[in-house]
């Protein structure tokens, strides 16, 4: 197996992931070899700063190459051909990883927390999310079992034939945050009341931060109180996913009720109210040990459940 060539790019190429096929489309290729070595002996730590809710977080991840077939990498969503395809045939025509897959799991080691930064190798603000990236010299070694974040169309495509860039994170890590994802619904009063049934309800004044504690799902029309819904299930892992709850008990799974996917509760209210929708549904988040537990049962979340934040930047470094 050859060893990685690893890149840094010298014109500023790093891109929030979302702008990264204009990137890829303009970009002319301007990087720099870094002398880092295999895994085990060289690794990059990237660094992130940012302020959610009036708190400032500092997340860090260890970016570095890994064989697969040395671990145990769990899925926690599912895959889709045309995916797959599209990164399989882009890495035919742009040989390089430009964004690492992230991975998550329990660093016992406490790679994270002892990996010494060195030299400063990149810095840029996206989005008010501080992103830096050094050197650094690391002792301990990654968890055997580890599950993927972000980047699962990607890992499908390039970590089947030797080695993948990836981001290690530890699921501990407070400053490893998922973000929910809130849903819109077009459906009947009607329909929505036998679906109702057998769930525990209970009538809210107002919607605040405080009820996601007690209600994992909490149901807005447009001229009614919230509902907190409650559920009673013995579904293992999954029982205890709002997205989960939402979409595969009180929809049965139909996802053709669901007209629109929001990140922002402000704003999912605003469309309900100017009739967009029928109803919303505001989700308690994820936490990255529902996702440990779900991908560790051989099991799968919903779709949107997973909105880690903040992404990763893509672009400072290329492997090859």
């Amino acid at each position: 197996m050859r060893a990685p060539e690893i890149y840094l790019s010298t014109e500023g190429f790093a891109v929030p992931y979302e702008e990264l096929w204009p990137f890829l489309n303009s970009s002319s290729e301007s990087l720099r070899k870094l002398p880092l070595r295999h895994v085990g002996r060289s690794y990059l730590v990237i660094v992130q700063e940012f302020v959610l809710r009036g708190v400032r977080h500092v997340r860090r991840a260890l970016l570095c190459m890994i064989d697969p077939s040395d671990y145990t990498i769990y899925p926690h969503e599912d895959t889709f051909p045309e995916g797959v395809a599209f990164y399989r045939e882009l890495a035919r025509s742009f040989p390089y990883q430009f964004a690492p897959i992230m991975l998550i799991g329990e660093d016992t080691s406490e790679v994270l927390r002892r990996a010494e930064p060195e030299d400063l190798l990149f810095e840029a603000t996206f989005y008010g999310v501080r992103t830096s990236v050094f050197t650094a010299k690391v002792r301990g070694r990654l968890p055997r079992e580890m599950v993927i974040a972000d980047g699962h169309h990607r890992f499908a495509a390039y970590g089947m034939e030797g080695e993948v860039f990836v981001a290690f994170m530890d699921v501990r890590d407070p400053a490893l945050i998922i973000l929910p994802t809130h849903r819109g619904l077009k459906m009947g009063k009607a329909d929505l009341k036998r679906r109702l049934r057998g769930i525990g309800k209970r009538t809210l004044r107002g919607i605040d931060e405080g009820h996601f504690a007690t209600f994992p799902v909490i149901l807005k029309g447009r001229a009614t109180r919230p509902i907190g819904l409650e559920f009673n299930l013995s579904d293992g892992p999954l029982s205890e996913v709002p997205a989960y709850l939402s979409d595969n008990v009180l929809l049965a799974g139909n996802y053709g009720y669901i007209a629109g996917y929001e990140r922002h509760g402000r704003l999912a209210l605003k469309r309900l109210s100017r009739g967009e929708y029928d109803f919303v549904l505001l989700l308690r988040a994820t936490t990255p040990p529902q996702v440990m537990e779900v991908a560790r049962a051989g099991l799968r979340m919903p779709r949107k459940s997973t909105d880690f934040f903040p992404k990763l930047v893509a672009g400072p470094v290329f492997v090859r």
